[in-house]
């Protein structure tokens, strides 16, 4: 499903991998000090301080060695980052327009059915810039789902870009809270807003010289049915100065800019 990150896909970044080579490193060395116990039996060591140097460091070896022992045959939690396999991190969505604060939702399911996932971060670093985003926490419950929202500056320029999700959390089986990471790729296209506001302007601008054209050819006074205007001897306007026009039914002059006769 698009927007989806399964955990086959994921970084799984366990911090426990270095204990497991320890056992094998002391071990030999328990080894060597039984190895020596056995030469002392044929040849005699030295006596003195290296006899008793000899002797403590096969002491502390050989109770490192049982002490490993008996961690290895204790039962441990379960393995680390076991809950990040079943994980589902959905991101949506995955593309927006230059320029713009787009609204990002970041979806968990906990794939786990019987125990209880606690996310204490949740975190988007996206390649166009060094800014980590944060979505929170949540807790989720075995097989629950939670939605946790934030925004994001996208860039200027459009193009593909890398985005890397990390979950930090823990199941109560758990010794420490590891990291689980997923990536995807957030596209930005080019957006549209700066030419849609460039075409309201014009259509407003359009629309309002319209309305003044037709307010100033509504405001021109029109002269009544049967008016003439002379053409010589023709008197003007005591008022505005405009010429006046005879009305013959009236038997009177009538200025068209005042609308009064004369």
């Amino acid at each position: 499903m698009p927007g989806e990150f399964w955990a086959s896909s994921l970084e799984c970044i366990p911090s426990l991998l270095t204990r497991l080579a320890l056992p094998s490193f002391l071990l030999r060395d328990v080894v060597l000090y039984l190895r020596i116990l056995r030469f002392r039996n044929r040849v005699s060591l030295p006596s003195g301080p290296v006899r008793g140097l000899m002797r403590s460091r096969g002491s502390l070896l050989l109770s490192l060695g049982l002490l490993i022992a008996a961690f290895i045959v204790i039962p441990g939690p379960s393995a680390a980052l076991h809950w990040c396999a079943p994980l589902v991190i959905a991101v949506s969505p995955q593309s927006g327009g230059t320029g713009e604060v787009a609204t990002i939702s970041v979806r968990l399911t906990n794939g786990l059915a019987a125990e209880t996932l606690t996310v204490v971060s949740i975190t988007i670093l996206f390649s166009w810039s060094s800014t980590v985003y944060g979505f929170g926490s949540m807790t989720l419950a075995g097989g629950a789902s939670a939605t946790n929202v934030g925004s994001v500056q996208l860039p200027s320029n459009a193009g593909d870009y890398q985005m890397t999700v990390r979950v930090f959390g823990s199941t109560p089986s758990d010794l420490f809270d590891e990291t689980c990471a997923g990536a995807g790729i957030f596209r930005v296209t080019a957006s549209l807003i700066p030419y849609l506001a460039v075409g309201g302007i014009v259509i407003v601008a359009v629309v309002v010289l319209a309305i003044l054209l037709a307010r100033r050819k509504s405001s021109i006074p029109t002269m009544p049915p049967g008016t003439q205007v002379l053409q010589t001897s023709v008197p003007a306007c005591p008022v505005c100065g405009t010429p006046l026009g005879w009305v013959a039914p009236q038997n009177r002059w009538y200025c068209s800019r005042c609308g009064q006769y004369r």
